[in-house]
């Protein structure tokens, strides 16, 4: 059996003949194969507007394969994001996760943190397939502002650590050491 929702307002075509249980499910798949963020989003955006609960589920548990709040268990996996998704795609994500609300919480820190990573284009948002244009909320922009500039501090802090001008305990030469580490120093 096969189904078609034209949705209007976000110019998509979904099939619901994808989401039956004899079918590749467009969110079990993996890999090269793993879905666009525009049909990920789509798919939650048209589950929660119909209340198609185990649409936006399914949809919502692919994205937390990759976005979680679990930093040693994110930074210890293979993918930051899924496969040939940017950091723009982040920030629809960051999205998603305001309009599900509590059940997708989960997905803003490292959402978020890797919308930091983000230059100028953070400002212009992400155009999604129909022409609609997302960007952050403010608040959301301030926190990645914010978030930016920690991770800038942090970078310098670990620099100036590994390079501070202090030759190891066991050094043979520690007054060439630390003249080198000096200028390694001021290279930064």
């Amino acid at each position: 059996l096969r189904y078609a929702i034209v949705h209007p307002n976000l110019d998509v075509i979904v099939e619901l003949s994808a989401f039956t249980p004899y079918s590749r499910s467009l969110f079990n798949r993996t890999g090269i194969q793993s879905p666009t963020f525009d049909e990920v989003s789509a798919c939650i955006r048209l589950g929660d507007k119909y209340q198609a609960d185990s649409l936006v589920q399914a949809n919502l548990d692919f994205l937390k394969k990759f976005y979680m709040d679990d930093f040693d268990h994110w930074h210890g996996s293979n993918f930051v994001r899924p496969p040939a998704w940017t950091p723009l795609h982040s920030l629809g994500v960051v999205n998603l996760a305001r309009l599900l609300g509590p059940t997708a919480h989960s997905l803003l820190p490292t959402a978020l943190m890797d919308c930091c990573t983000l230059g100028p284009e953070i400002v212009h948002g992400l155009a999604r397939a129909d022409g609609v244009v997302e960007t952050l909320a403010l608040d959301d922009l301030g926190r990645c502002f914010v978030g930016r500039t920690r991770m800038a501090q942090a970078s310098a802090r670990i620099a100036h650590q590994m390079f501070r001008a202090k030759p190891a305990g066991g050094c043979r030469r520690p007054t060439c050491c630390a003249r080198v580490l000096e200028r390694l120093h001021a290279g930064l």
